[in-house]
């Protein structure tokens, strides 16, 4: 290997790791600034409130000499907003007159230049240490692959190189976690200091509680009511939580650190009078550590491929054919990592917590979703539903295997043929749903007209649970032999024709040629597509989606559906990736099953 090289593979191997650490650092610090601008956009919030209200007395308690009223108005200013001008930020909103029609002026508040959170120097202390380090071990690394005659294996340039490395990245992350922790919860008590201020004194705070949005509007903080210490809680509602979440709530003690957990959530709680104003906190919706964890952990990991080359590095024929075929494989590798292994390191992530599109809190439940699952009667009806659907696989196969036979010889009926049949399979599925959909439609569809002129009596095919799932098996049969049928032609194409000879000399007939001559001779083909087209019958959606939307009485509701629901229309998203999780583990040991038993029969 020449120096050069060493060098810029040193390089590289010191600053994927490095770009990791500064990636995780930036998003602490991106974090802490998040809760610092919420918590500007509820103090400017809070003062147009007031002002509205003729309480300017107590906005000045509340903010000091920060806030000032503008007289000009901004059409375009509805919610209150922050700008920052010459590294200050300040936030704007819209003060309206008593009628909440027309704004009438504006109030700028300024940031708290004395409660904006400074990295401590401890840090940047640990973060100078660990780029350092990783250089030095970089330098290391580079120079054991080349020490000694022999080419060092790659699996113990690895080992040395990733435990160091991992250990020099999680120095700086511990204490940048700490920092942005202590600050998030520091940023949170405020918040909630800031609207008991507001409600501090007030002789009118019963009456305020009463009004819908009264205590909202004013201090922008959900409560509850009641009394804090008994346990029959007077709930006034605005609190947006269950009533049982919330009667909890309302009967906790709140500790000194103001944190309070109900129901696997942690709320921090500030108790005004009888009112008990509450928020989820900051370290909990802006919690940086998973995305840091990630961040270094992929600054890491990718530093493997440099550590592999150096491996190789002492041959240079073979380090550029290395590097051009890394260079073909990176797109690909990209969109797997991107597209496939990202989202599925996601769902199971998902499935460990208790995670909603419209509940800020998503708290870590464990394995909950998957316990849950097994009194689940729904989905496990919906496996079953998806295993009856799977049975229409053989009698599809067969029909192509049919169909491959009948269009196997050449001509222009043949060719046409092959096209008509193979048109479902690049047709929309949602077109090809919508068209069966009316052709099966119980009082004007064309199969039931087509009964009729045969005296034979009308068939619910849609509406009744005994024969839904049957017509989307019809549908789902109809729409793969197309496909099926294009693999069995090519795997008859590739059965040698002396066989087909030898065995007419023998004196086979037709269905002797057919069972042992053409059925061994496709046995990988078919192998391939009933692997494939079970794979496919698990994640059928589309036609249920459009033709019954897993009715009637949930007799087509099949397992991707089923996770659609959840996921988008009950909003348990966490469940959802668990059912995921479940049906890819289901996936996964029928395939297992059909490679134990039939692989070695196709060899």
């Amino acid at each position: 290997m020449t120096s050069r090289t060493a060098v810029v593979l040193a390089a590289w191997l010191a600053a994927v790791p490095s770009l990791g650490v500064g990636l995780a650092v930036w998003q602490a610090h991106r974090a802490v600034r998040s809760a610092e601008t919420r918590l500007l956009e509820a103090e400017t919030g809070i003062a147009a409130r007031l002002l509205e209200a003729g309480h300017a007395d107590r906005l000045v308690t509340v903010l000091g000499a920060r806030w000032a009223r503008l007289a000009e108005i901004d059409p375009w200013l509805d919610e209150p907003i922050v700008e920052v001008q010459e590294g200050r930020s300040a936030g704007r909103a819209a003060v309206y007159d008593a009628d909440g029609w027309d704004a009438v002026a504006q109030v700028r508040v300024d940031d708290d230049a004395a409660r904006r959170a400074k990295a401590p120097i401890g840090l940047w202390v640990t973060v100078g240490v660990s780029l350092f380090g990783l250089a030095l071990l970089a330098r290391r690394t580079a120079g054991r692959s080349m020490d000694g005659a022999e080419v060092v294996p790659l699996s113990r340039l690895a080992f040395h190189w990733v435990m160091p490395a991992a250990l020099l990245v999680l120095l700086p992350l511990l204490v940048a976690a700490q920092w942005s922790s202590g600050a998030l919860a520091s940023h949170t008590d405020r918040r909630l200091e800031l609207g008991g201020e507001v409600l501090a004194g007030r002789a009118d705070l019963a009456d305020l509680a009463r009004r819908p949005s009264g205590i909202l509007d004013l201090t922008g903080l959900r409560f509850v009511s009641g009394d804090p210490a008994g346990q029959s809680a007077d709930l006034l509602g605005a609190s947006a939580l269950p009533v049982e979440v919330a009667r909890r709530l309302a009967a906790a003690e709140v500790p000194a650190n103001r944190r309070v957990e109900v129901d696997a959530v942690e709320y921090a709680a500030l108790d005004v009078e009888r009112i008990r104003l509450f928020l989820l906190p900051y370290d909990h919706t802006e919690r940086p550590t998973v995305m840091m964890a990630a961040t270094a952990g992929v600054g890491v990991l990718a530093g493997l491929p440099v550590v592999a080359l150096l491996a190789i590095a002492r041959d240079g024929r073979r380090l550029r054919r290395e590097l051009v075929a890394w260079s073909f494989l990176a797109p690909s590798v990209l969109h797997l990592t991107l597209f496939t292994f990202g989202p599925l390191l996601f769902a199971a992530w998902l499935s460990l917590h208790r995670w909603s599109l419209v509940d800020a809190a998503k708290p870590f439940i464990g394995f909950q979703n998957y316990v849950a699952l097994a009194s689940n009667d729904r989905f496990w009806n919906a496996i079953w539903n998806t295993a009856v659907f799977t049975l229409h696989v053989p009698f599809s196969m067969a029909i192509a295997l049919g169909l491959a036979l009948l269009v196997r010889r050449t001509g222009r009926v043949s060719v046409a043929a092959r096209a008509a049949f193979f048109l479902p399979s690049i047709t929309s599925i949602v077109a090809v749903a919508m068209v069966w959909q009316w052709i099966l439609h119980d009082q004007y569809g064309l199969a039931n007209w087509l009964l009729g002129l045969a005296g034979l009596p009308r068939v619910a095919w849609l509406s009744s649970p005994s024969v839904a799932l049957l017509s989307v098996m019809l549908v789902a049969t109809w729409t793969t032999l197309g496909f099926q049928t294009v693999l069995f032609q090519a795997g008859l194409t590739a059965i040698p024709r002396d066989l087909y000879d030898a065995a007419r000399i023998d004196g086979a007939g037709r269905w002797q040629q057919f069972v042992h001559v053409t059925l061994p001779g496709l046995r990988p083909t078919l192998f391939f597509v009933l692997v494939t087209s079970v794979i496919s019958s698990f994640q059928v959606f589309g036609t249920v989606y459009v033709m019954t939307e897993g009715g009637p009485l949930h007799a087509t509701d099949v397992a991707v559906f089923h996770i659609y629901e959840e996921a988008w229309e009950l909003q348990r998203v966490g469940s959802a990736a668990a059912m995921s999780w479940t049906l890819f583990a289901i996936i996964f040991v029928v395939t297992w099953l059909h490679f134990r038993t039939l692989e070695r029969r196709v060899e």
